[in-house]
């Protein structure tokens, strides 16, 4: 079964017509384009809504991915069910926790708002936006009952809550122009190819003023080459999409894509007055500055200190381009 509220966003993945049309057999729901004509299944209860091409072929073996090193680590097991996410003192949880709190400060929700989980694991980030009271649908690429999108019904059903799964594309998104308030990632902007396209995706979607608010995702310095960070290592041995970028190769996209009015923070800032963050800052860039810049550490000293004196938003870039070990966050508006 689909609910209607779904049912009205949805646009076909292959020709993006809203014609969508729900059968449904006991046993074997469908969602078929009235444009195009393509049919669309459902797996544990979850439509498939996306074009099984050669785009989507990394995604597949990414999903596969995810759920054989589940099994290496041995957490494939509903029995691991945390219902706190993310609030638990381990990390990494406890870093995204600190990081989703001030998502929601900034997003500061009437609770009526469309709201779209994007790369959303097990849907706890979407199960907190249904407990505020709004529409909240939730998009992976992994179907698995255990795991993945499939662990959300275990979550609906602890706390007695309703939102909506959906399995698709984030670089493609199956949903209809204008269909979305608010888009939230965890963590999950690091693990596309074609950040491009998938900021352009997210825009499409937003209604007019809409925002995007994304978190966690690491970057490298301007020190640094991608092929430098190891720390994906296991996830890419497993066919799992890890990209480390740096600042700028965040903000291009997102200018090219529309946004505006668009805000960076270290997820160690957010926090911070700027009264705090410049003595922070000024702690910070002793280690940065033992970086070499074009074969000298003058250069990278002459950068901190003109960091040091730059307002935020100019001091946050140069922050983030170097120093290491950031977790980024981002917000982004549509234009009105």
């Amino acid at each position: 079964m689909i609910r209607s509220e779904l049912l009205e966003i949805l646009a076909c993945p292959q020709c993006d017509s809203p014609r969508l049309r729900y059968n449904e057999h006991n046993s074997a729901p469908t969602l078929t384009c009235e444009t195009c004509g393509q049919v669309y299944g459902f797996e544990n209860g979850m439509p498939l809504l996306y074009t099984d091409n050669a785009e989507w072929a990394p995604k597949r073996r990414e999903a596969q991915g995810w759920v054989a090193m589940w099994k290496e680590l041995g957490i494939y097991d509903l029995s691991q069910f945390i219902p706190e996410l993310p609030y638990i003192d381990s990390e990494p949880w406890a870093t995204v926790a600190r990081m989703f709190d001030a998502a929601l400060f900034q997003l500061s929700l009437r609770g009526d708002e469309h709201v779209l989980d994007l790369g959303a694991g097990e849907g706890w980030a979407a199960q907190w936006f249904a407990h505020k009271g709004c529409h909240a649908v939730a998009i992976d690429i992994v179907p698995d009952q255990q795991l993945g999108l499939g662990r959300a019904w275990k979550r609906m059903q602890h706390f007695n809550l309703a939102f909506d799964l959906v399995i698709g594309d984030n670089e493609r998104l199956p949903f209809q122009p204008d269909s979305f308030d608010v888009v939230f990632a965890s963590n999950a902007l690091h693990h596309s190819d074609y950040l491009d396209k998938l900021l352009a995706s997210v825009y499409k979607v937003l209604r007019p003023g809409g925002r995007l608010v994304a978190v966690g995702d690491p970057l490298i310095t301007i020190f640094q080459q991608e092929s430098d960070a190891t720390d994906g290592d296991r996830e890419k041995a497993h066919g799992i999409i890890e990209r480390r970028r740096r600042f700028h190769e965040y903000l291009i996209p997102l200018w090219q894509a529309g946004f505006r009015n668009i805000h960076f923070e270290d997820a160690a800032t957010f926090w911070l007055k700027n009264a705090e963050l410049y003595p922070w800052m000024d702690q910070e860039r002793y280690a940065i500055e033992q970086n070499r810049l074009f074969g000298s550490t003058l250069t990278t000293r002459l950068l901190t200190r003109t960091m040091l004196r730059l307002p935020r938003p100019l001091a946050m870039g140069l922050l983030l381009s170097l120093r290491q070990g950031s977790l980024l966050m981002i917000s982004g508006q549509k234009r009105g």
